[in-house]
């Protein structure tokens, strides 16, 4: 397979991956496949391997929220005032169901975190840096084709 961005030629790899996240910073994801150009370090990742990622990428994210003081956090119907909307309208915004908004659950209520509510009021996103590392990374897997997604640059790191 040959790559897009410079022609060189894919090699195959299993293998750990440290990659970075803007959010979580770095991180490893253990036992996977992908594909590497000769050239220029291009990575192209299996579908299966995406889904790992993510999955990897979730369980920091969660774990470095959950970490996070819970007086810093606001039920919705707070949270929607902030915003200037239903507390309907907020349950049912399709980005703040994807996490634009850092939320933890305690017990059957859920909680948003406040500065992360104030970022989305502003930008219309509200994550942030959880790490404290910062990176000049570009974002995540844009597709090439159904079976594989491309990253844009992302080198293996060591730590």
């Amino acid at each position: 397979m040959k790559c897009h961005d410079c022609g060189g030629t894919y090699i195959g790899y299993n293998d750990t991956l440290d990659l970075h996240n803007d959010i979580i910073g770095y991180y490893s994801v253990d036992a996977t496949n992908y594909f590497k150009c000769q050239k220029c370090g291009e990575l192209l990742f299996p579908k299966d391997t995406v889904k790992k990622i993510e999955s990897v990428e979730a369980d920091i994210t969660n774990k470095f929220i959950s970490e996070l003081p819970i007086k810093e956090f606001v039920f919705a119907t707070e949270a929607a005032m902030l915003l200037g909307i239903t507390k309907q309208a907020f349950s049912k915004n399709p980005r703040i169901k994807n996490g634009f908004i850092y939320s933890v659950s305690l017990g059957n209520k859920k909680l948003y975190h406040l500065k992360s509510v104030l970022l989305f009021k502003g930008k219309g996103d509200g994550r942030f840096n959880l790490s404290g590392q910062q990176s000049n990374k570009e974002s995540r897997y844009p597709v090439t084709n159904q079976e594989f997604r491309r990253t844009p640059r992302w080198k293996m790191n060591s730590f």
